[in-house]
């Protein structure tokens, strides 16, 4: 017997022992995880559409228009654009918390500082987080 020979038995060995392993499914089960037709895409992309415009109308309808709120979470980092500008912070879990800092970032740390040091009556805000 050559060396050919027996590789090959031995090669043959382990394929039917792999092959005894596996599942074969049957056609039914197999149409049960075809992939979507085109057609099934189209209409749920069709649909999603359309849920999406009903969103923006009766946002609109209630707000006005109003931009659209930029923002993600990346490894815990919220990062927010706003105009050409991009702002992160890992403390920001809200956009209120995101707000509170854009104010603080745009009317400058001095204006704080100077209304916490007024007396409260004339505070232009009542809470101040510094």
């Amino acid at each position: 017997m050559s060396s050919q020979t027996i590789l090959f038995n031995r090669y043959n060995t382990i394929t039917q022992k792999i092959a005894m392993n596996i599942i074969i499914p049957s056609k039914s089960e197999i149409a049960q995880y075809a992939p979507p037709s085109n057609s099934e895409i189209a209409e749920f992309a069709r649909e999603a559409f359309e849920r999406q415009k009903k969103h923006e109308r009766e946002m609109t309808t209630k707000y006005g228009y109003v931009k659209p709120i930029i923002s993600l979470l990346h490894k815990g980092v919220r990062i927010v654009a706003v105009k050409n500008r991009v702002h992160w912070s890992p403390s920001w879990k809200t956009v209120p918390d995101f707000l509170f800092d854009y104010i603080v970032f745009i009317l400058g740390r001095d204006w704080f500082i100077n209304e916490f040091n007024k007396p409260q009556k004339k505070r232009h805000i009542n809470q101040c987080r510094i």
